[in-house]
């Protein structure tokens, strides 16, 4: 078993236009059931989290709450995994094995705020 999270984000000084953060994570299990049978599952999570401010606040050093039409949004994107092999009885020299794999992707806007 293994597994990873992070999180990063931009603009630490708050002086750019726009300011992304960013949450990671992953996990991986791998296991043997049998000699001749081993299975491996993987998940792992993107999300991104976005505000833009308009630019004219930042040319004019307008006060924060005077443009209120800056924009939030949210992103997620997933991926699953799983994989099984089986190796089948030898015959004489020759070894031969059974895979399979599935892998799912998906991704899609969970929030939008203007």
């Amino acid at each position: 078993m293994s597994g990873n999270i992070g999180f990063q984000r931009n603009d630490l000084a708050n002086e750019k236009a726009s300011q992304a953060q960013r949450l990671v994570y992953e996990g991986n299990v791998n296991w043997q059931t049998t000699e001749k049978i081993s299975m491996a599952a993987s998940y792992s999570n993107f999300s991104v989290f976005m505000n833009i401010r308009p630019v004219f606040e930042q040319m004019n050093q307008i006060d924060p709450l005077y443009y209120v039409d800056s924009l939030s949004f949210s992103q997620v994107s997933q991926t699953i995994g799983y994989n099984l092999s089986w190796i089948l009885p030898q015959t004489g020299t020759v070894c031969q094995t059974i895979a399979y794999g599935f892998s799912y992707q998906g991704d899609g806007l969970s929030t939008l705020s203007i």
